[in-house]
C-alpha cells in the first residue's frame, strides 16, 4: 500500500458520513456552522485562575471570558502528560487504546481519528498552531489540520502573544469556510520565566536565594533532594509560575478583543483548557508532572463560549473528562461523531438534560500495569488504593480497607478498560535534533 494510502480512503469515508448525515438533516440544516476556536494551555491547573477561586489576580482575561461561558467545575485530563493527554483530547479516545506515547517515542497512529479530520471532512478549515516539543509534528498531532505550524516558544514571558497574533493574521484571510483553530502554549510550563515585575507583585516580600527565573536544572535539584527550600522558596516557585499565567492571560485577552471587534467572529465558539496540571509539594514534588495521577495534575481548566449567549455564566458541577470536549465541537458543528469517539457531548449536561457522571480513566506513560486510575461518583481507585474525593481531596487516605465493595466495583470497571487496550502498532516518532534540543529546554529528557 503507498503511504497515505489508507489515510486518503479514511478521509473519504468521513466525507462520505458527513454528506450523509447533512443530508439526513435535508432543509433544517441551514444555519452557518459556528467557527471553533480551542486554547490549550499546557500545564495550567484550574486552581491557580479567579474564576475557580484563586485569590491574585492572575487571570482577568480569561474571568472575562467566563462570564459569557459555561465553567465545567471538574474537568478531569487522561494524562498528566501533553501527547497523551492531547492526543486523547483530539480524538476522544482514552490513552490506553491510542498508543501514543512520549515515554515510548510513538506517535499518533494514522487509524485514529482527530476532531480536525471530522470537522475537514465537514468542509472546515483546519489549523493549529502548537509549542512543539511533545506537539511536533513527528508525534501525529497533526492529522487533519491544513494548516499545523509547530514552533519553539523558547520559554520566555510573552511567549504566546506571538502565536496569537499569527493566529489572527490566518483567522483574517478572506476564506468564507467555517475555521477549527486550535492554539497550544508551554509559556506556563517550567522552567519558569515570569516578568520580573508581575512576579515582584505577586511576591513583594520575597528575601529567599532563588531568582526571578527557575530553571529547569533548580526544579531537578529540589526534587532530587539537592537542594534545600523552605515554605517561603516553594511560595516563591508557586508565584512564578502564576506570573506566567499573567502573561498567557493577556494575550487571551487579545484574542477576544479581536473576536469582539470582528463581525464574522464575534460569536465563534471558545474553548479554553489544559493538557494537565502542575504539582506544587502535594505529594513531594515541586513544579513536575506526568509522574503521578493524583488530582493536581488531572484536574484542569475548562470554559465553553457557546454561541448566542447560550447558558452563558453557567456552571456545570458534575466531573466530565477531557475526551468529551471533541464530540461537544462536533455537536456544535451540526456533525455526527465517529464511531471511534468513546466521549459524549457536553451539551446535554449544560441544557439540564443529562445528569449522569461517566467514569474517567487516566493513565501514565510508563506503560505499568499501575498506571490506570478510575474516577467515579467521588471516588477515586489507584494502584489498589481508593480515595474518598468529598472529604479527602487531598487524595491522603486509603479508604479500600473501610470500602471493600466499591474498591471491588472500580477495580472490576478498571480492568473491564484495560481489557480494551490499543491492539495496533503506533509508528515510531523519529525525533531530530532541534526537537532534541526543545525537548530538553522543557524538563522532558
Amino acid at each position: 500500500m503507498r503511504p497515505g494510502a489508507g489515510r486518503r480512503r479514511r478521509l473519504a469515508a468521513l466525507a462520505l458520513l458527513v454528506l450523509v448525515a447533512a443530508l439526513g438533516c435535508g432543509a433544517e440544516k441551514t444555519a452557518r456552522p459556528p467557527d471553533l476556536i480551542l486554547i490549550s494551555i499546557d500545564t495550567l491547573r484550574a486552581d491557580r485562575l479567579g474564576c475557580y477561586g484563586h485569590p491574585l489576580p492572575t487571570s482577568p482575561e480569561i474571568d472575562r471570558l467566563r462570564a459569557g461561558a459555561v465553567l465545567f467545575r471538574e474537568a478531569i485530563a487522561q494524562a498528566p502528560s501533553t501527547l497523551a493527554s492531547h492526543a486523547s483530547m483530539l480524538t476522544s479516545v482514552p490513552p490506553v487504546r491510542l498508543g501514543a506515547s512520549f515515554a515510548r517515542r510513538r506517535a499518533l497512529p494514522e487509524s485514529a481519528v482527530t476532531v480536525a479530520e471530522v470537522l475537514q471532512a465537514a468542509g472546515y478549515r483546519t489549523m493549529a498552531l502548537t509549542a512543539a516539543g511533545q506537539l511536533a509534528r513527528e508525534f501525529g498531532i497533526g492529522q487533519g489540520f491544513e494548516v499545523y505550524r509547530p514552533r519553539s516558544e523558547r520559554q520566555q514571558a510573552g511567549a504566546f502573544w506571538p502565536r496569537v497574533g499569527a493566529a489572527l493574521s490566518l483567522l483574517e484571510a478572506p476564506d468564507p469556510r467555517p475555521v477549527f483553530l486550535f492554539l497550544h502554549t508551554y509559556e506556563v510550563h517550567h522552567p519558569y520565566r515570569p516578568d520580573p515585575a508581575t512576579l515582584a507583585k505577586f511576591d513583594p516580600g520575597y528575601r529567599g536565594g532563588l531568582g526571578e527565573r527557575i530553571p529547569v536544572g533548580l526544579i531537578e535539584g529540589i526534587n532530587r533532594g539537592e537542594i534545600a527550600i523552605d515554605a517561603a522558596d516553594l511560595r516563591h516557585i508557586e508565584r512564578a509560575y502564576e506570573a506566567e499565567i499573567v502573561s498567557v492571560d493577556r494575550a487571551v485577552g487579545r484574542l477576544l478583543d479581536w473576536l469582539a471587534a470582528s463581525e464574522r467572529f464575534r460569536d465563534a465558539v471558545v474553548v479554553v483548557t489544559s493538557d494537565h496540571g502542575e504539582e506544587f509539594g502535594e505529594h513531594g514534588k515541586v513544579g513536575w508532572h506526568s509522574h503521578t495521577l493524583y488530582d493536581e495534575l488531572l484536574r484542569v481548566p475548562l470554559l465553553i463560549r457557546l454561541p448566542g449567549g447560550e447558558a452563558a455564566g453557567g456552571e456545570v458541577t458534575l466531573p466530565v473528562r477531557l475526551l468529551d470536549l471533541a464530540p461537544t465541537l462536533l455537536e456544535l458543528a451540526g456533525v455526527e461523531a465517529p464511531p471511534e469517539f468513546e466521549g459524549r457531548s457536553l451539551l446535554p449536561l449544560v441544557r439540564g438534560t443529562a445528569t449522569r457522571e461517566l467514569a474517567a480513566l487516566a493513565s501514565l506513560d510508563d506503560g505499568s500495569d499501575a498506571s490506570h486510575a478510575l474516577r467515579l461518583g467521588g471516588w477515586k481507585l489507584w494502584d489498589g488504593r481508593l480515595f474518598d474525593l468529598a472529604s479527602d481531596p487531598g487524595e491522603r487516605i486509603d479508604r479500600a480497607p473501610d470500602h471493600p465493595a466499591r474498591a471491588a466495583v472500580l477495580q472490576r470497571m478498571l480492568a473491564a478498560e484495560l481489557e480494551r487496550r490499543f491492539a495496533g502498532e503506533a509508528p515510531a516518532a523519529e525525533i531530530d535534533a532541534a526537537a532534541e534540543q526543545e525537548l530538553r529546554a522543557l524538563g522532558y529528557l
